[in-house]
């Protein structure tokens, strides 16, 4: 049974055809970015579903004494810091927003005759 959150949002989710595309993007490019995030989806899944049991085996003999529960908050942390070692050697380097450029400060003067502009 769903809840009435997600069947809302099944109600106004568009169809995948009239979603608006990003400014500059054509809807062969949108494809193909769709077509990557699936596979970087399933990459990701596959790395946690090979890498879990193994994090979960190697917590479990190091440490003997702690719960399940401590054991789950290792093996997360494990995974989650094994995946970004995967996205950055798959991507080459971290994974991050592009930089943000510093606006452009630019002043005029006029000095002895000459229009002098300091863009920096």
């Amino acid at each position: 049974m769903k809840n009435a959150y997600s069947q809302a949002k099944e109600r106004t989710a568009a169809p995948p055809s009239t979603q608006a595309l990003p400014p500059g993007w054509t809807p062969e490019r949108k494809a193909e970015a769709d077509e990557l995030n699936a596979l970087g989806k399933r990459l990701a899944q596959q790395y946690i579903a090979a890498k879990r049991p193994v994090f979960r085996l190697k917590f479990r003999h190091e440490y003997p004494s702690m719960s399940e529960e401590e054991i789950e908050v290792l093996v997360n942390d494990a995974v989650e810091e094994g995946l970004q070692k995967e996205r950055e050697r798959l991507f080459g380097g971290p994974v991050t927003s592009p930089p943000v450029r510093p606006p452009v400060s630019c002043t005029s003067s006029r000095i002895g005759g000459y229009a002098y502009t300091d863009c920096y």
